[in-house]
């Protein structure tokens, strides 16, 4: 039985190259920011009038999704249940890997899915990997899956998104990424200059931004604190210093095996050298509440 995963925490985190290293293995497929959680939070009354954009995200994900996904939402009705919330979710995220998939066998297919990631241009980085896919990556299948979910950082730990998973997705398991905020603040700082599209609160002043981190955070905790679900914390800085302890250890807590695919991409994916190294001279405001988040982290 397929069931639900999340990846949440702060923009810039590294939550794509954990998504990368959860979907090699076959049975799992994480979408790259489908907002399935908050297209189907505002049909939950019945299929509004205009989806509207979430205040921390940019639209281009989310009209894509809401394309590919049309029919099973508009299916949902005046007052869904559980059972039809659920059934929207799979089919979206399923029609959404069959697309992923079909792209990405095409020749030259690789470059669309890479230049519909939000802001960001296509790279020959990007679009090599994107093409040189293995055949056990580009083969699944949703009924085959263990887990089919999506990634998206903050916007899952709004608290009305949350407790609306919470409800209707008590079986969702959650991957929390989580960096030292002095690089996520001059990584954001760089999107803000480079990327063509992006959430408004790059565009923010540093202590600003800062104490964005320290929100997502603190929303982190709190929903460990009092959610049945559970949710696995990993630092950016431990992946890439042991890759293959914490991607074993991600799989694990979803009951999975090393695989050997996966065994295969991480040192694709994952390149020796320190994700902060370019970032280490980076000023950070004094934030009290981002301080102690910072010694809880070990990032003091």
């Amino acid at each position: 039985m397929t069931r639900p995963l999340f990846v949440i925490g702060s923009k810039r985190s590294g939550s794509t190259l954990t998504v990368h290293l959860l979907n090699a293995h076959p049975r799992v497929f994480v979408t790259h920011e489908s907002d399935i959680a908050w297209l189907l939070y505002q049909h939950r009354n019945g299929r509004p009038e205009r989806v509207e954009t979430h205040p921390l995200d940019s639209r281009m994900m989310l009209s894509q999704t809401a394309r590919v996904g049309r029919r099973a939402l508009r299916r949902l009705g005046d007052a869904p249940d559980t059972e039809a919330i659920r059934s929207a979710f799979f089919e979206v995220q399923g029609s959404l890997l069959r697309k992923f998939v079909r792209g990405q066998k095409l020749p030259g297919g690789g470059l669309k899915p890479i230049a519909e990631q939000v802001g960001k241009r296509p790279t020959p980085r990007r679009l090599w990997r994107a093409l040189t896919r293995e055949r056990e990556i580009l083969d699944k299948r949703p009924d085959d899956l263990a887990w089919l979910g999506d990634k998206k950082h903050a916007q899952m730990l709004d608290p009305d998104v949350r407790a609306f998973l919470t409800e209707h997705f008590p079986d969702a398991r959650s991957i929390h990424v989580v960096r030292d905020p002095r690089s996520v603040l001059a990584s954001i700082q760089k999107a803000e200059e480079d990327w063509y599209v992006k959430p408004d609160f790059f565009g923010g002043t540093a202590a600003e931004i800062v104490g964005h981190w320290a929100e997502v955070e603190e929303r982190v905790l709190a929903a460990k604190e009092a959610e049945a679900a559970p949710i696995l914390t990993v630092r950016l800085e431990d992946i890439w210093a042991d890759p293959h302890a914490e991607t074993a250890r991600m799989l694990a807590f979803l009951d999975l095996d090393m695989d050997p695919t996966v065994e295969r991409w991480i040192p694709k994916l994952v390149r020796a050298r320190d994700p902060n190294a370019k970032y280490s001279g980076a000023d950070l405001p004094d934030v009290p509440r981002a301080r102690a988040l910072m010694e809880r982290y070990g990032y003091a």
